[in-house]
């Protein structure tokens, strides 16, 4: 069942994967040997248009009182501006022992849920896996943690998350998330 959720939204796989592994080397040359910011920006931008072009986009946001806002020409930038803050906010909390791991726990959580009510699979996958990953890096990364998340874990996890939240649920997990 899952491979078949998988051929039907290959395109989305492959960007989600390649997304993500290509934050994660962005992490690991920072992790090793350091980079500029801009040059790790762009990593993120680049990434955050890669995901857009690829389906993972913010067209609509409903707002309380006021209904449904339609982005428009703004789309693209609203959705990039909204993968690279995630993948910084993910990185920037990344400070102490669980913290970055249990945040990205329950918004993973809160997404797969909103992806079961509204029937979005692949969200649920990709939400139920992050979950397992996590847990299992928890048991690690608690004080005193043996193992770090650094750079590479930070902006994998935030990629995913980001992408992950847009990712076929109807318009309604965006809110969510915000």
């Amino acid at each position: 069942a899952v491979a078949d959720v998988f051929r039907q939204n290959l395109r989305r796989v492959v960007v989600l994967f390649l997304g993500g592994g290509l934050m994660c080397a962005v992490g690991c040359v920072d992790d090793a040997r350091g980079m500029r910011s801009l040059h790790k920006l762009f990593a993120q931008i680049a990434v955050g248009i890669l995901a857009f072009l690829c389906g993972y986009q913010i067209d609509v946001v409903q707002l309380p009182l006021l209904g449904h806002l339609s982005m428009g020409v703004f789309a693209m930038p609203i959705t990039v501006l909204w993968v690279v803050g995630i993948i910084n906010a993910v990185n920037l909390i990344d400070g102490l022992d669980g913290l970055a791991a249990g945040v990205v726990f329950f918004a993973a959580l809160t997404n797969f849920v909103v992806a079961q009510v509204a029937g979005a699979v692949l969200a649920a996958l990709f939400m139920a896996a992050t979950m397992g990953a996590v847990v299992g890096f928890l048991f690690y990364n608690f004080n005193p943690a043996r193992i770090f998340m650094g750079d590479s874990g930070s902006y994998f996890l935030g990629f995913v998350l980001a992408a992950t939240s847009l990712a076929g649920a109807p318009k309604a997990s965006t809110p969510v998330a915000l």
